[in-house]
């Protein structure tokens, strides 16, 4: 081939080097694709490319301190395109400095699963494809949470529980995912009973502990000795025994111990002895 010296183009880049890019940025000649944007005649590397030059896309929050290829990835796909051009290069004798470098991802770039994987397994999949994780997270820091469990979910934190950590109700499964969808809302979906399943009669099968106990403290109760929690009502005396004397510790399994409510007796001798030994049996009858 003989040489030619004069009409050469020179007006871009891409006049006499293949686009390194393989057109992601756009035309060879157009604004979009003009390399000196980027790079500089001393030296292809390092680009001169910065935070606020992501227009496309800005890096807000955390995402401006995230390394470049965590989100722009070789792309193998690209190789299809590449190797006719890195044929032509090579029979020239000239260096190869083509990238396959992904600057476009696919999909919506704008929902953060695009890049990201759902730590949640799938639990909000539809909220997700409404409003995006950006519903609950910030990016400024994925931990920094906006969320109201009072408003946004059918169980309201009342009492205690509203002081109780996240992770002490949403424990992670076998697959270390914190579960947060489908959790029970009785208090025996978190809470063992302490009881015994004494109470868990009270209402059709299930124990009703709200009958007695409140959330904003377990030993605070609402029980009083008299109908209609009790036909045994505390009168005289009775009124002023600890709780202890009449309902006892007994053990229900081993190493369960729980104190006695159901069958306690009623009657006075069930409780105390007979000083008259019996000798009014006759008329007790």
């Amino acid at each position: 081939m003989k040489a030619k010296f004069k009409g050469l183009a020179f007006s871009s880049c891409t006049s006499c080097h293949v686009d390194a890019h393989l057109g992601q940025l756009g035309k060879p000649g157009s604004s979009a694709a003009a390399c000196d944007t980027c790079h500089t005649e001393q030296g292809f590397r390092p680009a001169r490319f910065e935070a606020k030059d992501h227009v496309s896309w800005p890096l807000l929050g955390a995402h401006e301190a995230v390394a470049c290829v965590l989100c722009h990835r070789a792309e193998p796909k690209l190789e299809a395109r590449a190797s006719p051009i890195r044929a032509w290069i090579l029979q020239r004798g000239r260096k190869d400095a083509i990238s396959l470098t992904q600057f476009h991802p696919s999909g919506d770039v704008a929902r953060c699963d695009a890049c990201h994987a759902d730590p949640h397994a799938g639990q909000f999949a539809k909220r997700v494809k409404k409003a995006g994780c950006a519903d609950c997270h910030e990016v400024a820091s994925w931990v920094r949470v906006r969320f109201d469990h009072d408003r946004e979910t059918r169980f309201a934190l009342t009492g205690a529980h509203s002081s109780a950590r996240c992770e002490s109700c949403h424990v992670a499964d076998e697959g270390g995912v914190m579960r947060f969808a489908k959790l029970g809302t009785t208090c025996a979906s978190c809470h063992a009973d302490v009881h015994a399943g004494q109470f868990a009669a009270a209402r059709g099968g299930a124990v009703d502990c709200e009958r007695c106990h409140t959330t904003a403290a377990w030993e605070r109760t609402t029980f009083q000795h008299r109908p209609p929690f009790t036909s045994f009502a505390l009168q005289g005396k009775h009124a002023s025994v600890g709780c202890a004397d009449c309902h006892r510790e007994v053990v229900v399994a081993a190493r369960v111990r729980t104190r006695q409510y159901r069958g306690v007796p009623q009657s006075c001798e069930g409780c105390h002895v007979d000083v008259h030994r019996g000798t009014f049996r006759e008329l007790a009858q």
